[in-house]
């Protein structure tokens, strides 16, 4: 497991019964924090973009924002400086980012598994064009 991971684990240990999250089971919230803590860290990478989540790691995000211990754990992994609390947007071309999105995602962290690849609205985008 990488540090990444190791993170994304110990907050969702952490969110385990979560009010804000009471239809999930333990596997849905242990694997949408690791790809929700994946994506945060991608975003530190390219200076805070942070790509559009699902409905589903959006409310996991909400879920670990109410939760200061675990937002700290995340913060720990991201590079000084870097509020993804306050993302920012872009006026350049996206789908450049989105390519480079992904080939950081599996540069870092490998391929996207294809249960997860729902999770991100880029990487549907990129299979309809044919580009994942």
């Amino acid at each position: 497991m990488t540090e990444v991971d190791d993170c994304a684990r110990a907050v969702s240990d952490g969110l385990t019964g979560c009010r804000l999250l009471p239809d999930r089971t333990t596997d849905e919230i242990r694997t949408q924090v690791r790809e929700l803590v994946r994506g945060l860290v991608i975003a530190a990478d390219m200076g805070g973009l942070l790509l559009p989540l699902s409905s589903e790691l959006d409310q996991m995000w909400l879920a670990i924002l109410a939760e200061p211990l675990l937002w700290q754990q995340v913060q720990q992994l991201l590079p000084s400086g870097v509020d993804l609390v306050h993302v920012r947007s872009t006026t350049a071309d996206l789908s450049t980012h989105m390519l480079d999105w992904i080939e950081r995602y599996r540069h870092r962290f490998g391929p996207v598994p294809p249960e997860v690849a729902g999770y991100w609205p880029v990487h549907r985008y990129l299979e309809t064009l044919r580009l994942s």
